[in-house]
């Protein structure tokens, strides 16, 4: 039984019989250039090829494999963040876009002032800020 790979659709071709022909990128061994299948054949391989919806199909090394000992000093999901006494401006200098105390993430305002250094809610033609 051979081996039917993810292929690029160029590869695919509808012959004159109704079957339906796959260019292999490489010749077998045997000089093999092209499989030929039946509609329903080329389905069903396909369909044995996809994973269930609820599979992974990430699998960590190292420090983010499942039983790493240091695991959870690098992972921090579950785990409640500890809470800034004031809000904390992310640049010195201006433009205004400060994190709230107690949340757990970055709002999108101030990842883009962390990230690019521009202040999102102002006003692009008086610069005055919306937020």
């Amino acid at each position: 039984m051979s081996c039917v790979r993810p292929f690029a659709q160029e590869r695919l071709r509808l012959r004159s019989d109704g079957r339906i022909a796959l260019e292999l990128k490489t010749a077998w061994h045997d000089g093999t250039r092209e499989l030929v299948f039946e509609p329903s054949e080329l389905l069903e391989r396909l369909a044995a090829m996809t994973p269930r919806p609820e599979t992974n199909l990430l699998i960590c090394h190292g420090l983010l494999a499942a039983r790493a000992r240091w695991r959870e000093r690098v992972v921090g999901y579950g785990r409640v963040a500890p809470e800034p006494a004031a809000p904390v401006p992310l640049a010195a200098g201006g433009g205004g876009v400060e994190t709230k105390s107690g949340s757990r993430g970055w709002s999108w305002a101030a990842l883009m002032h962390r990230a690019f250094g521009i202040d999102v809610l102002a006003c692009p033609y008086c610069g005055v800020g919306c937020g």
